[in-house]
């Protein structure tokens, strides 16, 4: 485990003695759950960051419930009634507290979730995320095809850039009424993989450009794009800023005109070597592709 704040690895001595045992982070500060299935019941245990126990454990009243997330004060789960599977929240004395979770499925892509207004914890691999009153998914794997879905009509607005852009899509997240995408193409045709490989979308010496789009949820229509240079690749993105790697340096930039707005050194990202970026809260970590250790952090603020 790393402190974020700190940059610096510790142990967390939290107890994994069945195997049935998950661990949730959530948005409350200083906590950690566990959530255990013995014996066809589910008991959920909370922690500090150093693993000391600071709350009684509680069962929930459904047997077998598959914990999904635990946020909000609130347990969000899965359960079988006997004729189906069924979504449910438990308050934190392991209660029901809502049988009817709202859910929506789209068989054509096999894409499902539930939650509340601001969060989703039941998705398929197509699922780009949500805000209060949309949800977005892409059609295919790399694909330029994105749908958006008005979680109070169940209307749905399909958004094709195939004509568009030439490249692959990357990234994508929603907030508010607009959809941010990250689009790259590389000089090769690709194929499935990660790392510093021929004919694969991450490898930096086939990389041609990245392209920055916002689009309008509502319209469908692009509200602001922006194309890097060659060998600049945007590592992180919203609707206010994106942040790039390019030659020894992670460069923010604002994305209403795509000037720079601070820069700092990438000293941890060598020649030769492979790297992946991962987004939590207000950071992005930097790890070795090869070992996963975490090399560096960078602020998104």
């Amino acid at each position: 485990m790393y402190k974020a704040s700190e940059n610096q690895k510790y142990e967390c001595l939290i107890p994994f003695d069945e195997p049935d045992t998950k661990a949730f982070f959530t948005g409350e500060k200083n906590c950690i759950y566990t959530a255990v299935n013995i014996n066809k019941s589910t008991s959920i245990t909370k922690y500090d960051p150093d693993g000391i126990l600071t709350g009684k454990p509680f069962i929930l009243d459904k047997p077998d419930a598959n914990v999904l997330a635990i946020d909000n004060n609130c347990v969000y789960g899965r359960y079988d009634d006997g004729n189906d599977v069924k979504s449910a929240v438990f308050d934190m004395n392991g209660k029901t507290i809502n049988n009817d979770l709202p859910e929506y499925e789209y068989s054509d892509v096999k894409f499902l979730f539930s939650g509340d207004e601001e969060n989703t914890y039941y998705t398929s691999s197509n699922y780009i995320g949500r805000s209060k009153k949309y949800a977005a998914y892409n059609d295919d794997y790399f694909s330029l095809d994105f749908t958006i879905i008005d979680l109070e009509s169940n209307d749905t607005v399909h958004i094709d850039l195939y004509d568009m852009f030439n490249g692959y899509f990357v990234y994508a997240d929603i907030k508010d009424d607009a959809l941010c995408l990250v689009i790259t193409d590389t000089s090769k045709k690709l194929s499935l993989g990660s790392g510093h490989k021929d004919f694969d979308i991450s490898s930096l010496e086939l990389h041609k450009y990245d392209i920055y789009v916002l689009t309008d949820i509502k319209s469908g229509k692009i509200i602001n794009q922006h194309k890097t240079r060659k060998y600049e690749r945007i590592i992180y993105a919203d609707t206010k800023k994106a942040i790039t790697y390019y030659r020894g340096n992670y460069i923010t930039y604002s994305t209403d005109n795509w000037k720079e707005i601070k820069s700092q050194k990438a000293d941890e990202i060598k020649k030769d070597g492979s790297y992946f970026f991962d987004t939590c809260g207000e950071y992005v970590f930097v790890f070795d592709d090869n070992t996963d250790k975490l090399l560096n952090k960078i602020s998104t603020k």
